[in-house]
């Protein structure tokens, strides 16, 4: 296993592309998916003979899951690494979706697909972001681009290939096949090579000075303190960051209805969700080039997103 590089600035290239790949194939393979799960929407309402708004109860606590919990998982990659939270975040998604193969009521598949997978997948989503922010910084868009592309690629490819297996093998054989599919996850953790910035002097300084005076005590700073230090809220001081958090959330409480019932939406009408995959990495590399605030890019996809979303309904009327 590679040592970490201790000190560094962000090398802006060299093996964070290894990191981006690894950021990518998580959008793809396991973002996507929460996105994509509206493919056994009719599946369950069948099996469970529920209505439509409580069968949509499983998409919508499931991607809510991997959003809330994203607090916790920064504050456990903190605490341990991102590395080490990332396959963690495998290894409870695909543990999800096996034990949801059982399932005998909708409220099991709440708990089990919703919860587990949520937050599975949210210990998977936000440190595989972190650390590519830890890799880059001039080509910081570029690279976050080119990584959350995946989500398109995922929504692209992953509706088609849940209904052939749940065609194939039902939909507990289908669940089975994609809990083994999220274990993918350990692998892209794996690439999450730790790297130590000159941002974080105080504890690298620490580090290098105990090992050439062996006689220099170390500070032990007891596990509780640590777990309490992980969950940095000093940002909730920061006005501009509370501003874009208030718009982010009023944006992601637009839009959420639309990860529950799009892919099914847009398959009703033949269209092909390629548009993403093009864009975000496009608009990441605009966006580095400097020529316009990353600020305004922002307010340019919000003010899009909203229009799209009106013309929703009276498209295939």
């Amino acid at each position: 296993m590679p040592q970490a590089r201790l000190g560094v600035k962000q090398p802006d290239g060299g093996w964070g592309w290894v990191v981006v790949s690894g950021a990518f194939f998580v959008h793809a393979g396991m973002l996507a998916t929460a996105l994509s799960f509206g493919v056994f929407y009719a599946e369950f309402r069948e099996v469970f003979q529920e209505s439509a708004g409580i069968t949509s109860f499983i998409s919508s606590i499931l991607v809510g899951t991997m959003l809330m919990c994203s607090l916790f998982a920064g504050a456990l990659s903190n605490l341990t690494s991102c590395r080490t939270v990332i396959i963690a975040g495998g290894v409870i998604s695909a543990a999800g979706l096996v034990v949801s193969y059982f399932a005998q009521t909708m409220i099991h598949l709440f708990f089990s697909v919703g919860i587990l997978t949520g937050f599975g997948l949210s210990l998977t989503y936000t440190p595989s972001l972190a650390m590519i922010g830890r890799y880059f910084d001039r080509r910081h868009g570029t690279a976050n681009g080119i990584a959350v592309c995946g989500t398109g690629v995922g929504q692209f490819a992953l509706p088609p290939l849940f209904q052939f297996l749940i065609d194939e093998f039902g939909w507990r054989g289908a669940l089975l096949i994609v809990g083994g599919l999220m274990l993918n996850g350990c692998v892209c953790g794996a690439l999450m090579k730790p790297i130590y910035l000159t941002e974080d002097g105080t504890k690298v300084d620490r580090e290098a000075k105990s090992s050439e005076d062996q006689e220099l005590p170390m500070v032990h700073v007891p596990f509780p303190q640590k777990a309490c230090e992980s969950f940095d809220v000093s940002l909730l001081k920061h006005r501009p960051f509370l501003v874009f958090s208030v718009s982010l959330f009023g944006m992601v409480l637009g839009v959420s209805v639309l990860f529950v019932h799009l892919v099914a939406h847009a398959q009703n009408l033949g269209v092909e969700i390629l548009v993403e995959i093009f864009s975000r990495p496009l608009n990441g590399w605009l966006s580095d080039r400097g020529k316009i605030d990353k600020v305004y890019y922002y307010m340019i996809g919000v003010t899009g997103m909203a229009v799209a979303n009106l013309a929703i309904p009276c498209v295939g009327v």
